[in-house]
């Protein structure tokens, strides 16, 4: 039961990671229905994952250019949404890339390596919304690199344990109490959700 009233949030990892970062005006735009501005660069990574899937669909296999390893029984995109409980007042949501039995596999593109994601909150958010997760593999490619060049592609590894599973729990209710209040404290209340289609 929620004691002060008010509904429940529903958030993601963008929209916790925007409020952690201070960038208020993104995270709360999902709320407000507000189209926040997509750049060139998120609009390559978009057209990058459409056909990162379409590969791994067709070949059942991970793309060519992150080495083509097999996948055990893959499923993608929509197919791995997934909404779960953190608290009465907080539901976390989420999509992956490809879900690959007990393993995640997230692509990134844009000028980060994969070691940037490794002290991340997000495999631990994705661990919250999939509990039998043991690996998370962040799959990134730089398109500023021309082929062959080092750091063009890399890979990072994640081995999940209860503390990134503990870690992640505490980020995501801290980070959600406070975007929660601000919501209320700035006459936002009624885009909390009302208890529809959460459970």
């Amino acid at each position: 039961m929620i004691k002060d009233g008010y509904g429940p949030i529903r958030v993601s990892y963008s929209i916790l990671n925007s409020w952690a970062r201070g960038d208020a005006e993104r995270a709360i735009a999902p709320y407000l229905g507000v189209e926040t501005e997509s750049t060139p660069a998120m609009e390559y990574g978009k057209k990058k994952h459409e056909q990162f899937e379409r590969a791994a669909r067709r070949t059942k296999a991970l793309p060519a250019v992150f080495g083509g390893r097999k996948l055990k029984s893959p499923s993608f995109e929509l197919s791995t949404k997934r909404v779960r409980k953190v608290a009465d007042w907080c539901y976390l949501s989420g999509v992956l890339d490809v879900l690959d039995g007990d393993t995640a596999i997230d692509y990134k593109t844009g000028v980060s390596p994969a070691s940037n994601y490794l002290n991340s909150h997000q495999h631990g958010c994705y661990q919250i919304l999939y509990p039998n997760l043991k690996r998370f593999e962040y799959c990134c490619f730089n398109q500023h690199l021309k082929k062959g060049m080092d750091g063009r592609v890399t890979v990072g590894i994640v081995h999940l344990t209860r503390k990134t599973l503990e870690d992640a729990i505490n980020w995501v209710l801290t980070n959600a109490a406070e975007l929660r209040e601000y919501l209320i404290n700035n006459g936002y209340s009624d885009k909390l959700d009302q208890g529809k289609g959460l459970e």
